[in-house]
């Protein structure tokens, strides 16, 4: 398809796989930051990427990290062990592969966590980033974008806890055999860690709070 299509074509082959299928969802609070901020996300991701890996593809020529995605200690991904925190996860030189320009710490910082798209000081937050200068090509071309795909109208959070590749108005795959054999599974492990990161926050503050 060309780039200006939206179809996309199903999740198939390795994410049929019912041990596959049965680690892929989404909280709703991720899609509705990844549906708000897909056209920023777009061109940003274009403007790095220059010139490399416009012909066909490129990141399969890329080792992927040692380490998965880590928060509060704890690897995301259970093929791949946390990161520890001796080791900066925004250095990456093997992108360059794929990118002109590589993404910085300081990249993020300045547009995260939405792009500005939310004055400083709503729902208590400082600072929601910046996005592209009003009325600059890059900030023309998200609106192009957003108009596209309707958003932000089409941008919105349900009370559902978490979202399947599968299920109502997600379209990214067929439905799945046996619906039993994927059902979502907490996993305890990360569940503890995170747990146990949050005491131990508490724990600190409250020996701060004693010295005071």
């Amino acid at each position: 398809a060309p780039p200006t299509d939206l179809e996309m074509p199903k999740l198939d082959g390795w994410f049929r796989r019912d041990e596959s299928m049965r680690r892929m969802w989404s909280a709703d609070s991720c899609l509705f930051w990844t549906h708000s901020l897909i056209c920023d996300l777009g061109v940003l991701s274009r403007e790095r990427q220059g010139s490399k890996g416009r012909d066909g593809l490129c990141w399969d020529k890329v080792q992927a990290p040692e380490f998965g995605f880590t928060i509060f200690g704890a690897s995301l991904q259970t093929d791949r062990k946390a990161a520890p925190e001796s080791v900066d996860v925004f250095e990456h030189e093997e992108y360059l592969e794929c990118m002109d320009q590589p993404l910085s710490k300081e990249d993020l910082e300045y547009h995260c966590p939405m792009f500005g798209h939310y004055p400083g000081g709503f729902l208590n937050v400082t600072d929601w980033g910046h996005g592209y200068r009003a009325g600059g090509g890059r900030y023309n071309e998200v609106l192009q974008c957003q108009a596209k795909l309707g958003l932000p109208l089409s941008a919105g959070t349900t009370g559902a806890l978490i979202w399947r590749p599968w299920q109502d108005n997600m379209t990214l795959m067929d439905p799945p055999e046996d619906p039993s054999a994927v059902a979502f599974e907490l996993d305890f492990d990360i569940g503890k860690h995170f747990v146990d990161h949050v005491f131990s926050v508490l724990r600190e503050r409250d020996e701060w709070r004693g010295h005071l």
